[in-house]
């Protein structure tokens, strides 16, 4: 779609909160695409190594794995950004085991083999830490499913782009408290953050979300939470843009995006940021861990800006 909408001219305005498949390279190919609540692979590549980092998630003779995607955003990702991340403090992986993306059933049954696989060789190589370079848990369900089932208990690293609360768990609390036992999350939406049972914290952007679509005789919960609010926000930034723009010109909506900057969205951790040219508007991350006492997770850390775990 982002091939067919640039051909044509068409302003691609993706919702906040979702997932990204795209690296600097989609962005430069494609110069009308935003992204209302996601970063590029590029940028969650280094704020996850770095905010691992900063957690002190990389223990003294930890050796790494990573779990992740085999498709050329994502490869590129791992070879520009996420791989030097982690030289930088004297890091590598140890070996790697990728899938291509899933978007259906049939692609997440496909990935079941190749995650297994891999789940038996960080075992036998004394892996002890993995990390998730994803989105939407495909790869993130595959390889903890696998994992469980071998009695393998890696300390997993992962991104808001996994999505892991919209993983499906199939194990008891026992099992998930020796899955995710120790894991960092490095996140920037609450929907995806934090567990589906967990509510929500609504801001002013949620309330005036809802009262907009239960006014209109909607139910803001119809295709699951948070998905109006998603929408909601991406139209609200839009129009911001629109009217710094001051025409319906789009090559200028798409600059009028900063002003935009500092709009509290109901589905993200806090303030978006497109400044400086940006496309994808996530300004605030938080960390995330799970507890074994709710079997759930939950904010450890305060809103910061994103930007902290960027450099």
């Amino acid at each position: 779609l982002r091939v067919c909408f640039n051909k044509a001219g068409i302003v691609n305005v993706i919702a906040a909160g979702s997932v990204s498949r795209a690296d600097t390279v989609v962005y430069a190919e494609n110069p009308r695409y935003v992204q209302s609540g996601a970063l590029n692979l590029d940028k969650i590549a280094k704020a996850l190594v770095n905010g691992l980092k900063a957690r002190g998630y990389f223990t003294p003779g930890a050796k790494i794995g990573l779990a992740g995607y085999d498709s050329p955003p994502y490869l590129r990702a791992i070879k520009n950004s996420l791989v030097p991340a982690l030289a930088r403090y004297g890091l590598k992986f140890e070996d790697q085991v990728l899938i291509k993306p899933t978007s259906s059933f049939n692609d997440a049954v496909a990935g079941q083999q190749p995650a297994t696989n891999g789940v038996v060789r960080f075992q036998a190589k004394g892996i002890t830490h993995v990390i998730f370079f994803e989105d939407s848990g495909g790869m993130t369900f595959n390889f903890t499913a696998a994992a469980s089932n071998q009695k393998y208990y890696p300390r997993y690293g992962l991104s808001g782009n996994s999505q892991h609360a919209c993983v499906p768990c199939l194990s008891d609390d026992a099992e998930k408290d020796r899955i995710w036992d120790n894991a960092v999350h490095v996140g920037w939406s609450p929907l995806y953050d934090l567990n589906t049972n967990v509510d929500i914290p609504k801001n002013a952007a949620w309330q005036l979300c809802e009262k907009l679509i239960t006014d209109a005789g909607g139910d803001a919960l119809a295709f699951g939470v948070g998905q109006y609010y998603r929408w909601c926000d991406a139209y609200f930034m839009f129009a911001m843009a629109g009217k710094a723009a001051g025409t319906l010109n789009l090559d200028a909506i798409i600059r009028g995006y900063p002003s935009a900057s500092g709009y509290v969205a109901a589905v993200l951790a806090g303030p978006a940021d497109y400044s400086a040219g940006r496309r994808d508007g996530v300004g605030t991350a938080r960390y995330a861990g799970y507890g074994k006492g709710c079997h759930c997770w939950s904010y450890q850390s305060d809103p910061f800006p994103i930007q902290n775990i960027l450099g």
